[in-house]
């Protein structure tokens, strides 16, 4: 349990308050809760039940905060949530073809499969989303639905 303990300046004690109460990630207030609490040797169990994190992230915690400080505290990963269905060289591959050539998503749905001899890995409306988020979107071309006067 000594892997857990560790003493605060007062100007330390006084950033991680500043960072508890004011900063807009909760994450961070979070791990400055935390922080805090582990300073005080409050028993982790305490910090587990009244925080929702597990032991480890309470020694990952620790950990960067002895090797980095306040940028360790700070540095809370936005990159999170499921991986992406589109290999990115399928990806950068489709902006491709449809910067290149005025295919519809099916269109580069098939081309891809020929290209790389393998179904596509995800559903047309992924591909359109992915499209759309690279900065591609599809016009209508057919006549206007509206009445001529």
């Amino acid at each position: 349990m000594a892997a857990l303990e560790f003493q605060l300046t007062p100007e330390q004690r006084n950033t991680l308050l500043e960072l508890q109460l004011n900063h807009h990630w909760r994450e961070v207030r979070r791990r400055a809760t935390g922080l805090l609490l582990i300073a005080d040797r409050v028993p982790a169990s305490v910090i587990q039940d009244t925080l929702q994190v597990s032991l480890p992230s309470l020694y990952a915690w620790v950990r960067q905060w002895r090797q980095v400080g306040i940028v360790g505290l700070l540095a809370v990963s936005r990159h999170g949530g499921r991986k992406l269905k589109l290999p990115q060289e399928w990806i950068d591959r489709a902006l491709t073809l449809a910067t290149d050539q005025a295919y519809s998503a099916r269109q580069i749905s098939q081309v891809l499969e020929e290209e790389f001899k393998q179904p596509l890995p995800c559903t047309l409306e992924t591909l359109r989303n992915t499209l759309k988020s690279g900065g591609m979107t599809y016009k209508r071309t057919r006549a206007s639905l509206k009445k001529k006067r």
